[in-house]
């Protein structure tokens, strides 16, 4: 999580680098957000990237089945 926010570093991860979100729309569309605290999440993605890539397939994979489940 992004320290003073309920915001998950993988969703970061998978706005920006994922969809081609840039951190200027996710501030504007997350207005809890600032830039600092996206950069400073991209940041800590490539500092701990095997980590939040399995965080980021266990949520895809959750997503699959509940969406399956439908």
């Amino acid at each position: 999580m992004i320290r003073g926010t309920r915001f998950p570093v993988r969703s970061v991860v998978t706005y920006i680098l994922r969809q081609g979100m840039t951190p200027e729309e996710m501030v504007r569309d997350w207005s809890h957000l600032k830039l600092e605290h996206v950069y400073d999440a991209l940041s800590f993605y490539y500092d701990h990237r095997a980590e939040i890539d399995r965080e980021i397939r266990h949520a895809d994979r959750l997503f699959a089945r509940h969406a399956a489940a439908k």
